[in-house]
């Protein structure tokens, strides 16, 4: 918890690179109060008002898929948005993309990277929120050159809103640039490739341990995976816990 290199990382995050990398094996509440004990608080982040709890769910990969657009701001003080296109079941971000103006083109640009880059062999859905810039040449494009790709506009075709993408751009921000003020818009430009590659080799809580590119190439999250590890390891410590006696003089009441 005192590594510089996970500051910015959520505990959970943590907790699961712990379980990965073979360094323990106890349970995320077990995990939970022990930092509490230590006194390792939760991360600070950036907070943000739920819009609706109840999202939509992909039942696969390149299913459902999200873009949406969110800003930040550089040393110079100035403006940069960033479009991400991000796959609903495995959280994997398929593209990401810097700009200095929020325009149609620049997401239309973003969602044929991706279509170049991924064969979307099956029908797809986009999800975006009603903003003029997710309209004109995005619709175009999608009508004309990907008929595969179905845009669903959030709170409008359906009742949920864009909650996925909005969760990655509050722990985009939260634990990649929070503490890091990029340079400039160019200097976001160059670092966005290695922040996007390191969030999706990332284990992630949702993902029940596994990361956004060992679901997007087949890995299925399986929430009882470590479970009889995790009870293996209980046993032991209970075991351990009776064989141990260090104040026998003690009365007992």
């Amino acid at each position: 918890m005192e590594n510089i290199e996970f500051q910015f990382l959520s505990r959970a995050t943590v907790y699961w690179k712990l379980i990965r990398d073979g360094a323990a094996m106890f349970s995320k509440t077990v995990f939970y109060k022990y930092c509490r004990l230590m006194g390792y608080h939760k991360r600070p982040v950036i907070k943000k008002t739920k819009q609706n709890a109840n999202g939509i769910k992909a039942s696969a990969v390149a299913e459902i898929l999200h873009t949406d657009i969110t800003y930040v701001t550089t040393a110079d003080d100035k403006t940069s948005y960033l479009s991400f296109v991000e796959d609903n079941f495995s959280k994997f971000i398929l593209s990401g993309e810097a700009s200095t103006t929020p325009t149609a083109k620049f997401i239309k640009n973003n969602i044929e990277s991706v279509a170049k880059q991924y064969i979307l062999n099956k029908p797809a859905k986009l999800i975006t929120d009603n903003g003029r810039e997710n309209k004109g040449e995005l619709d175009t494009y999608l009508q004309t050159e990907a008929p595969i790709i179905t845009k669903v506009i959030a709170r409008v075709d359906i009742p949920q809103a864009n909650n996925v993408v909005e969760a990655l751009h509050k722990k985009f921000k939260n634990e990649f640039l929070q503490g890091k003020k990029i340079a400039s818009h160019q200097a976001l430009v160059t670092a966005l490739p290695r922040l996007i590659e390191a969030y999706n080799n990332q284990y992630h809580d949702s993902l029940y341990g596994y990361s956004p590119l060992e679901v997007w190439n087949g890995a299925i999250p399986n929430k009882t995976k470590y479970k009889p590890l995790l009870a293996s390891a209980t046993e032991k410590r209970k075991h351990a816990s009776n064989r141990f006696n260090c104040c026998t003089n003690i009365r007992t009441f």
